[in-house]
């Protein structure tokens, strides 16, 4: 008997899909007990422990688009509605469950999730059902609840950089001479259709490379051969906005409960910290550490750098960029070293056009050390005006008239 759901995943413009053109022969679904056909998913509480993001998921890559055992959230909701199905005994089938992803053995991005407290839940004998999902990764201020006008889920956000928020539903299902209002149920489930949650991301993201712009600014050691003295790339920042309502779920014109999108506060906007990832995909992220730009002397050029893992922010037209740099250099004569540090400040944006939501944009950055301020000397020469001489003794010069 399987415990799970079929999901997909949209990554940076690598959308997978699936969809099933002709009616699948049999009768029950594998594991149907008199006449009960499992939902294979199961059931848990919301948990949101995390105080941090654990970064990116997937790549812009279709051969290493994968998940990573990355956990998110689902709801099983009666067609049409925001009202959680429920089971025999009135209680909510999927409302907030959380599911666990697979561990990136896929050559796709699809695969099976599975319940994570392993619960096996069955499709109630009556209905037709929505399942939608989302994951926020930390983001998320207390849990879904349903709006004024009852149509859609909504969930207060605040993102720091870190989190990764997406959400999903399940793509419209043919069972070839089925009607299609009919999926999902526990028919369609008899004839092995399963919900395909196509998750999509709501962020902006922003991969940095850093670059020196020329040879002091790179790696290289003191005259004491042991002090660092190029730059040392400390932090990157972007100011970005925050604060949104993240609609979970929606009801739309065709009748059915789909996935949402993120209203921003554009008045709140703060200052997001590029940090790295230093474990596995669901370990939060840790402060960057430094980057020191390296010269290639076979092209006489700064190698570019990846720095940290990846901003993840509002879209929007631009983006405020701030970099702090550190640098070691020479501070009188008798050789002494001081750290000094630069603050860098730039704008990112395209020409004409917004930064997007699930698009993943390469910063470079380039980055040039302090320079020595040297004064040079010049003495000018004297010009030779000739010979005056004077012999007072034997008859004073007559002064000029024009002096008298």
């Amino acid at each position: 008997m399987r415990k799970s759901i079929f999901f997909a995943a949209a990554f940076a413009g690598v959308l997978c899909s699936c969809s099933q053109d002709e009616a699948i022969d049999g009768g029950m679904a594998s594991g149907a007990q008199d006449g009960l056909v499992p939902i294979e998913i199961g059931v848990a509480q919301v948990k949101s422990a995390v105080t941090r993001g654990t970064g990116t998921v997937g790549t812009t890559d279709e051969e290493t688009n994968t998940w990573a055992g990355q956990k998110f959230n689902v709801y099983m909701f009666n067609q049409g509605t925001v009202t959680p199905a429920v089971d025999v005994e009135d209680s909510p089938i999927y409302s907030n469950a959380v599911f666990k992803a697979p561990e990136a053995a896929l050559s796709t991005a699809e695969g099976t999730a599975t319940a994570e407290d392993g619960r096996v839940q069955y499709y109630p004998s009556e209905g037709k059902f929505d399942f939608v999902g989302y994951r926020t990764d930390g983001a998320e201020q207390g849990t879904p609840s349903v709006s004024a006008d009852g149509n859609s889920l909504e969930l207060p956000i605040i993102i720091d950089g870190s989190q990764d928020v997406m959400v999903a539903d399940a793509a419209e299902t043919e069972l070839g001479e089925v009607p299609y209002d009919r999926t999902f149920s526990a028919y369609s489930a008899r004839k092995g259709v399963d919900p395909m949650l196509t998750f999509e991301h709501l962020l902006t993201r922003l991969q940095f490379t850093i670059i020196g712009g020329n040879e002091g600014s790179c790696s290289h050691m003191g005259t004491d051969g042991s002090t660092e003295m190029g730059v040392r790339v400390q932090s990157i920042k972007v100011k970005s906005m925050t604060n949104g309502t993240m609609t979970v779920a929606t009801v739309g014109e065709d009748g059915r409960t789909g996935k949402g999108s993120i209203a921003w506060q554009d008045d709140v906007r703060g200052d997001l910290t590029l940090m790295e990832r230093t474990g596995d995909a669901n370990q939060n992220l840790t402060p960057m550490s430094e980057v020191v730009p390296t010269w290639n002397e076979g092209t006489a050029s700064g190698d570019e750098m990846q720095a940290g893992e990846a901003l993840l922010v509002a879209p929007d037209d631009q983006y405020e960029l701030t970099v702090t740099l550190a640098q070691n250099v020479v501070v009188n004569n008798a050789g002494d070293v001081e750290e000094k540090l630069i603050t860098l400040n730039d704008y990112i944006h395209l020409d004409g056009s917004q930064l997007l939501g699930g698009h993943s944009y390469n910063v470079k950055v380039t980055v040039y050390g302090l320079e020595e301020i040297t004064i040079d000397t010049k003495l000018t020469p004297w010009e030779d005006g000739g010979v005056i001489e004077l012999n007072p003794m034997d008859e004073p010069n007559v002064p000029y008239a024009a002096n008298m």
